[in-house]
């Protein structure tokens, strides 16, 4: 894609958003800009985006095992595009929730993990996976840090999780996967 081309697509960005808020009950996208006077044209900050299919299909038929990642996008504009992804049924790659950011930092996995979290409701029996070690919680999110704290391992560490909610993805595969298969596109 040129720079004309990407700037060209910005600009058909917030009506994209329209569009399928309008086609697609239920979908949460959140989508934010910096509005300067000079240039007038919005300088893009974030996007959320995951569909009512995708909280439906994780709700009833994915085992309610999250892995969260993030991977730069080699684009004209670079950027970083944070992921959710499960496993289906079928125990493959299941894509929940992305966003696309300026930078990868605490307050921007703060606003994907609270969107995602206000997006699919308390999911009782969730395990998240990340590569983020347990004091970059703390960063994000103190009353994740306090909860991690309070909470026996078996809530929060991979060696002691319940064996229902293990399975031969438990690694950094599945989101890696997900990474691989936007290959030149991200």
């Amino acid at each position: 894609m040129t720079v004309k081309e990407h700037a060209e697509s910005f600009a058909w960005l917030f009506k994209y958003c329209q569009i399928l808020q309008v086609t697609n009950l239920g979908l949460m996208t959140e989508l934010r800009v910096i509005r300067e006077i000079v240039p007038p044209t919005p300088k893009f900050k974030k996007l959320f985006l995951s569909f009512a299919a995708q909280k439906k299909r994780f709700l009833d038929g994915c085992q309610h095992f999250i892995r969260i990642d993030g991977c730069h996008l080699k684009g004209h504009y670079g950027g970083v595009l944070l992921l959710a992804v499960s496993i289906d049924a079928n125990s493959g790659v299941f894509p929940l929730a992305i966003r696309i950011c300026e930078v990868e930092n605490n307050d921007s996995w703060g606003f994907f993990l609270s969107v995602l979290h206000d997006f699919l409701g308390d999911v009782d029996d969730a395990t998240f996976m990340s590569d983020r070690q347990k004091g970059k919680v703390r960063e994000v999110d103190e009353d994740a840090y306090k909860w991690i704290l309070e909470n026996k391992p078996d809530k929060w560490s991979l060696h002691a999780f319940d064996p229902i909610a293990k399975s031969n993805h438990l690694t950094n595969n599945m989101s890696e996967v997900f990474n691989a298969w936007l290959g030149e596109d991200r």
